[in-house]
């Protein structure tokens, strides 16, 4: 909507205004309940991706070229402020009302002792068994016989899917699926170059993956189903948008050198 916004050059025409102004409320209550959700599941690693995401996404989405409008530094300028300051001010606002179960996650480290301490163990499995791992689905049966006396709480899953990856399938098998990620990503590069209607989604995809190979590193988000159906759905979106953006780009442009 934010986006669609943008492309008509920050104005609405009079006789739609009332019901895009609506949409708008719709979409920014439900921003609303979505950021407030998020900052109620205490994750400190979930909502820091999440945020980073969000950002690249705003940052990126909004010095994309817009179909049709002509740049204007100082106009763009002052409105990429405004939404920034805006967007800052309802990062606050939905803080101070949700964030009290992040403040306590924030205010406590012993977990995090603990994480980093199961991760050396996990290394050591790793190290044991570095090229077929101990098999799918097995972490928690395996690391019992490595987690020492440091380890105090039960870990049922590994609290980093590289690790737990690495460990149960083999670093070559944990390899091949960080190399088919990060492919995606660079796909989805060169694919939002393409100053289309299509290139948003495209952005959307590109950041998604971002977000979720940080939250990655010391937590287990692939694993939640919620979490996984939802990337796939936004990357399928993005890889079925993809070409229809850089055919529409590569169109508009043998159309200008002909003019």
């Amino acid at each position: 909507m934010l986006y669609r916004f943008r492309i008509s050059g920050g104005e609405w025409s009079r006789g739609a205004f009332g019901h895009e102004a609506v949409r708008f409320a719709w979409c920014c209550l439900g921003a609303f309940l979505l950021v407030s959700a998020l900052f109620l599941t205490g994750s400190r690693a979930g909502v820091s991706s999440s945020l980073l995401g969000l950002g690249l996404l705003l940052t990126w989405g909004f010095q994309m070229p817009r179909a049709g409008v002509a740049p204007q530094a100082g106009k763009d300028g002052l409105r990429n402020f405004a939404f920034a300051a805006a967007f800052i001010t309802a990062f606050v606002l939905i803080y101070s009302v949700s964030g009290s179960l992040l403040d306590k996650r924030l205010a406590g480290g012993v977990d995090d002792e603990v994480r980093f301490q199961a991760f050396a163990h996990m290394m050591r499995a790793i190290a044991d068994q570095p090229y077929t791992g101990f098999g799918l689905g097995t972490f928690e049966e395996v690391f019992r016989g490595y987690r020492g006396t440091d380890i105090p709480v039960v870990f049922d899953r590994a609290h980093s899917e590289y690790l737990e990856l690495a460990m149960t399938a083999g670093i070559p098998m944990a390899a091949l699926v960080c190399l088919a990620t990060l492919l995606v990503c660079v796909y989805f590069i060169f694919a939002t170059r393409a100053s289309t209607r299509h290139a948003i989604y495209v952005l959307l995809g590109l950041t998604t993956s971002i977000q979720i190979l940080t939250h990655a590193v010391i937590d287990f988000p692939v694993q939640i189903p919620a979490v996984a159906y939802s990337y796939l759905l936004i990357v399928g979106c993005a890889f079925a948008l993809a070409p229809k953006a850089e055919k529409s780009d590569t169109r508009r442009r043998s159309s200008g050198q002909r003019g």
